[in-house]
């Protein structure tokens, strides 16, 4: 099995969060992208 069969059929995602720090009376958030691969009957996995 080749790599790009081990592929075929998954879908790339991305999931935005936001990491938020307290500074001098104002609150400064930052996005932090995470990537997952979604496969069909395979569990999601964060690359």
């Amino acid at each position: 099995m080749t790599a790009a069969d081990q592929t075929s059929g998954c879908q790339l995602s991305k999931l935005v969060q936001y990491k938020c720090k307290l500074g001098n009376d104002q609150i400064v958030c930052k996005p932090l992208a995470r990537w997952f691969l979604r496969c069909p009957d395979r569990p999601t996995v964060e690359v």
